[in-house]
């Protein structure tokens, strides 16, 4: 094996330039006929309904199992081959499929997987009347432009077509989505909709957090995306000390004494995500200021100036009540129970 991949290499060194970018086309090609003829494949899977005998629930879901995809990844391969090759009726009939001209395009090589999604894409979502004029359209230009370059005509092509866009719905706010998905390192990946009054709302919300400011004369070297994340974070925690919130916010952290107090090993959130030591310790220490008045005063009988004692052989009181000094609360109030063996930092 290491032989080969020296004697390839070898050999590519020996072309010239021209004809090194050549062997490259000619890669390309067939890498975008291999993806073709895998879409075939798809396709006679889902005729012959393998998704059901593996107690599949879907055709992405075997394909997840079987090829290790991304669930994403497997859907889109799966809408591709129904949009070139067509899907069978529950007849038995095969339909014709909704691009048949951007198919003979990928059989030859001439476009990839890229060109495909924005071209089903596209005529998905025009009238039924023009897709077959606007497939032919964006199949030819797919053979020319790259895939961002297309998406761009496509966009245009659709405005032409359907300058009024979709019937607008009765509640704007059936089209809302939000939805996280969570890594294994304990990150978070969100994706949502939402309807032009919320966008406005969040955007009033997040833009005078995440201008840039100076802190100390240094410039803020933040990117516009680290900005954004860092005030919807601050919108959170202001959110969260306001106190109203419907059920008050829990955080469990479990970690053992000495490794909170070293700053060593991991600690356990009750979702079952780590996170290091030190973060660990940086949400116990975590404070923010709020005064509170005390529960009981120490009153004092009210007296008129000027006005003496009750008991005039006592000399006046010198005795001045002590300020009390009240501590900052935790954000979210955060506690220490040192259960051996091992230390809970946890909310209440």
């Amino acid at each position: 094996m290491e032989e080969e991949s020296v004697s390839r290499r070898r050999a590519l060194v020996a072309l010239d330039d021209d004809r090194l970018l050549e062997l490259l086309r000619r890669q390309e090609e067939e890498a975008r006929r291999h993806w073709f003829a895998r879409l075939e494949t798809v396709q006679e899977i889902t005729d012959r309904g393998l998704a059901a005998k593996h107690a599949a629930t879907s055709v992405a879901t075997l394909l997840r199992a079987v090829l290790q995809l991304s669930l994403t990844e497997a859907n889109a391969r799966v809408l591709a081959a129904q949009a070139l090759l067509g899907q069978r009726a529950v007849s038995g009939e095969v339909l014709e499929p909704a691009a048949p001209v951007t198919a003979d395009a990928c059989a030859e090589g001439a476009i990839g997987s890229e060109h495909v999604r924005v071209i089903e894409k596209t005529i998905r979502t025009l009238p039924v009347d023009s897709r077959a004029e606007a497939e032919a359209f964006l199949a030819t230009q797919a053979r020319v432009y790259d895939s961002s370059t297309l998406g761009k005509i496509a966009a245009r092509l659709k405005a032409t077509l359907d300058p009024d866009g979709p019937e607008p719905v009765q509640e704007p706010e059936a089209v809302r989505e939000f939805s996280w998905y969570r890594d294994p390192d304990g990150t978070c990946r969100f994706r949502g909709v939402l309807d032009a009054e919320a966008a406005a709302m969040l955007r009033a919300a997040i833009e005078p957090l995440a201008k840039p400011h100076v802190v100390d004369g240094k410039r803020d070297d933040r990117s516009a995306a680290r900005r954004n994340a860092d005030a919807l974070i601050e919108i959170i925690r202001r959110a969260l000390a306001s106190g109203r919130l419907p059920s008050r916010p829990n955080l469990i952290i479990t970690i053992s004494l000495d490794n909170l107090r070293n700053r060593k090993g991991t600690a356990l959130l009750d979702d079952g995500s780590t996170i290091t030591a030190g973060e660990a310790r940086r949400h116990a220490l975590r404070r923010e200021h709020h005064p509170r008045r005390p529960r009981h005063r120490l009153r004092t009988p009210r007296r008129r100036q000027g006005q003496p004692h009750r008991n005039p052989s006592h000399p006046p009181s010198t005795y001045r009540p002590r300020p009390r000094t009240h501590l900052p609360r935790l954000r979210p109030t955060t506690h220490l129970v040192p259960s051996p063996p091992c230390g809970r930092v946890g909310t209440r």
